[in-house]
This record gives C-alpha cells, structure tokens and sequence, in this order.
C-alpha cells in the first residue's frame, strides 16, 4: 500500500517531538486509488511503524482536532452520533 497523500490530518502532542494522528490520506492499492483513515505516532516530525498506544482522555483531544480539521465525513460523524446516543 502506498500512501499518495495526505487530505487532513488531526494531532495531539504528547511533547515537542511525540505527536499522535489521525490521518485522511489517499492510498493506492492493487491498482485502486481510495481515501483512507490512518492512525499513527509520529516522532520528531517521522512517521513510526509503531502502534498507537493513547490514553482515553488524550484521544478525545485527538478526536476533537479530527473533526475540526475535516478528517472524518459528516457521512461518518453521522453514524457515529447514531451509534452513541443508541449505545450501539
């Protein structure tokens, strides 16, 4: 899978040089161009292939960068007020 671009992205620093992401990025697999979701760590600007590991509260704050910067759709912040206020 390659990574084509980046459409938004929403952050959280831990630090100076550890920042959590939530990426909408463009992909390009088996011949298919698709736009995608990618959640990373990055570490002195770099991405690292390493799991997101996040405390609950500090990925609200992520989140809530997400959405501000226009990573998610309002297709998907739909369903997902749908799916918290059923409990679902």
């Amino acid at each position: 899978m390659i990574t084509i671009n980046n459409v938004a992205i929403g952050t959280f620093n831990w630090n100076e040089s550890e920042q959590a992401r939530i990426e909408k990025n463009r992909f390009l697999y088996e011949g298919e161009i698709f736009e995608g979701l990618r959640f990373c760590k990055f570490r002195n600007g770099r991405h690292t292939r390493i799991h997101l590991v996040i405390r609950e509260e500090d990925w609200i704050k992520l989140f809530q960068d997400s959405v501000k910067k226009g990573v998610f759709s309002k297709k998907t912040i739909s369903a997902m007020k749908k799916s918290l206020n059923s409990g679902d």
